[in-house]
């Protein structure tokens, strides 16, 4: 992997012959798309591109969309209508959708936008480069891609970092295997992809002789890690792994699930542990992390008792203010939508 930190150069006369063409990226929705976003941009500045913050000095914006909310895709569409704007008034040349809402809506985008050139889908990140020479050059084709759902997962693409100097995303897996009837994320995402293990080292030392200090780990179910992979490996042997990576001090996981909590995470000197409890020495707060918390509620059984009825009744009870006040729209796509529905009208007052 290829790592470069995004850089928005003075801004040069269009009119020189000498300027690369100018790429504007719009990045909405969670890390993982920022990480998409990276991946791209790298792409684009390998094959001559240059960046710029403003969309209105650009000559092809690409904005990679978020699509797991309503709310979400109300944001991605106002978002992509500011940018019809400026091409309307000839300031773009081209205009591309990436990410979950060119997954989720296809051709129907370009049918809502005029402007929109290309919607790729996001497993088709890596053609935003083809997409943009493809209107540099002058064509009036309109392009849809998104055959299969995925995600910059390869750690050989190169990258160009949009976070502060001494913190990184690294992805470690994409999809989800789940099939919960409220989400949308494996229609968006694909099943589960976990990144090998050797990869994953070799991109975090890339990214800590770049001046990383902090490894933010992410991915759909980052607790699912290894499952997909041969050798029964498991998120305690990544971090045990990235443990040992020089230059790195701090490592986050975020998107974890309590299903697989091991002992070898949070158990006695688990890895997950924090350091005086790994040592031996015992946590100095008395609970190193959520997972012994959780299981110290575990092993009291009148706590247990008394803490379940407490948690449903507290989502017996937002479940049902969610579903009153709140009922999913016609284009919610996830599998609940019309048990939602029918329970929403069930439910209401008569």
């Amino acid at each position: 992997m290829t790592v470069e930190r995004r850089t928005t150069p003075k801004r040069e006369p269009r009119s020189s012959a000498a300027a690369p063409p100018a790429i504007a990226f719009v990045t909405l929705g969670c890390p993982k798309n920022t990480v998409d976003s990276e991946h791209m941009l790298g792409a684009l500045v390998r094959d001559g591109f240059r960046t710029v913050g403003d969309p209105g000095e650009a000559d092809v914006a690409v904005i990679n969309t978020c699509a797991f909310l309503q709310s979400a895709v109300r944001e991605s569409k106002a978002a992509i209508s500011q940018l019809c704007e400026l091409k309307d008034s000839r300031q773009l040349k081209g205009l591309i959708v990436t990410g979950c809402l060119a997954q989720r809506a296809g051709e129907s985008l370009l049918e809502e936008f005029p402007q929109v050139d290309a919607v790729l889908g996001t497993g088709q990140w890596r053609e935003v480069v083809g997409a943009a020479r493809h209107l540099l050059a002058g064509s009036t084709e309109r392009v849809v891609q998104r055959a299969d759902p995925g995600g910059a997962l390869d750690a050989m693409s190169p990258r160009a970092l949009s976070t502060p100097r001494h913190v990184a995303y690294l992805k470690i897996s994409e999809g989800c295997d789940h099939r919960c009837t409220f989400c949308i994320i494996p229609q968006l995402r694909g099943d589960q992809r976990s990144k090998p293990l050797d990869q994953l080292v070799h991109e975090a030392r890339e990214l800590a002789s770049h001046g990383v200090r902090e490894l933010n780990l992410i991915g759909q179910d980052t607790t699912g890690w290894g499952l997909d992979l041969p050798g029964g490996l498991e998120l305690a042997d990544l971090l045990a792994a990235l443990d040992q990576v020089d230059g790195i001090t701090w490592i986050r996981v975020q998107y974890t699930y309590p299903r697989l909590w091991s002992d070898r995470l949070f158990g006695p000197g688990g890895i997950g542990c924090c350091p005086p409890c790994r040592a031996g020495a015992g946590c100095p707060v008395g609970v190193c992390c959520a997972g012994t918390c959780a299981r110290a509620i575990a092993a009291a059984p009148a706590n247990t008792k008394l803490m379940t009825y407490i948690a449903v009744f507290l989502i017996r009870k937002l479940l049902m203010l969610k579903i009153y006040l709140q009922p999913p729209t016609e284009s919610c796509a996830c599998p609940a939508a019309r048990q939602c529905t029918e329970l929403s009208a069930r439910l209401r007052p008569q």
